[in-house]
């Protein structure tokens, strides 16, 4: 059996707001899939955006 290894996405602390493109708004957003995710967040100061390409996931194999 394939059990796919988390990955952890943080946009940093400190920020009023965050947005991911699955509409949730936590700092963390964790996946164990490939593929493309993006995250605004917003301060005092105005809105930010990024977003990154994940394109290999780590399995470990369960017995």
């Amino acid at each position: 059996m394939h059990v796919f290894k988390p990955i952890v996405l943080d946009a940093s602390k400190g920020y009023l707001s965050y947005l991911w493109q699955d509409s949730s708004n936590t700092q963390t957003f964790t996946t164990t899939s490939k593929g493309t995710y993006s995250v605004k967040v917003s301060d005092s100061c105005g809105d930010y955006t990024g977003s990154i390409d994940i394109q290999k996931v780590i399995t470990q194999y369960q017995i």
